[in-house]
């Protein structure tokens, strides 16, 4: 009886555990891999991307701030340009 329902309890927890951990490192690495996509767009286009920005745009966990960064990295006349959108 109740041994079984504490079994069954915790079968049930660390599954939605488990799929609550896939859900967070799905979404991180989306994040990772858009920030990293800001950066090789500024690296492509000539411009050094100085250590504290680099950090920052990879420490950015916001999809929608990477999406609005990534428009920005294509178009901004420099790199100092692209961190003041970041300030």
């Amino acid at each position: 009886g109740q041994a079984r329902g504490e079994t069954i309890g915790q079968a049930r927890g660390e599954t939605i555990g488990q799929a609550r951990g896939e859900t967070i490192g799905q979404a991180r690495g989306e994040t990772i891999g858009q920030a990293r996509a800001v950066l090789r767009i500024l690296a492509t286009r000539g411009f050094h991307v100085p250590e504290p920005l680099r950090v920052r745009v990879l420490a950015c966990n916001d999809l929608a701030m990477l999406d609005r960064w990534l428009a920005v990295a294509m178009s901004a006349p420099s790199v100092e340009a692209f961190g003041r959108v970041l300030e």
